[in-house]
């Protein structure tokens, strides 16, 4: 199996229901079907997928004063699908892009410090701790890819601010 098929076989599973009930797997297939409709192409690669999402994120983190924990929860299912799609793009893609997605990672981490008020749920389906979470295993999996690639400086900014 190469790495192509792979991937799909990741997107496979993140757009699978593991339970109709359970609202973090129907979350998480919701905005995996909606990254792919948003690229609308033939081939849907690593990229742009990881793409995608880090846009997406950033446009969720705009509109987040306006959605509370909607927003939030949407944003750890974004964070879910960025965190898969990390070990899939070529290192030479995410080097050129790690500034950016630093930049969004850290944003997700501010913008949860700036909450006032927690709309944590009690199933954890979102809320800052939850977007936190998710945010700090995003991070981690893009460090484990780029630590020995990247430049010491983006690197250092990233694990500080997140």
């Amino acid at each position: 199996m190469n790495e192509d098929e792979s991937f799909q076989e990741v997107l496979r599973g993140l757009k699978a229901l593991g339970s109709k009930r359970d609202p973090r797997s129907v979350r998480l297939a919701a905005v995996t079907m909606a990254i792919i409709d948003v690229i609308n192409e033939d081939e849907i690669t690593p990229a742009k997928v990881y793409a995608s999402t880090v846009t997406t994120l950033e446009g969720s983190l705009q509109q987040s004063d306006n959605l509370g924990s909607n927003s939030l929860i949407t944003q750890v299912a974004l964070l879910e699908v960025l965190r898969v799609s990390i070990p899939y793009v070529a290192r030479n893609t995410l080097s050129a892009t790690l500034p950016i997605t630093s930049r969004v990672l850290r944003a997700v981490v501010i913008s949860c410090c700036n909450i006032i008020h927690d709309d944590d749920t009690k199933d954890e389906l979102g809320g800052v701790n939850a977007t936190l979470r998710a945010s700090c295993r995003a991070t981690t999996q893009l460090v484990i890819i780029m630590a020995s690639d990247a430049q010491e400086k983006v690197v250092r900014q990233l694990l500080q601010d997140t």
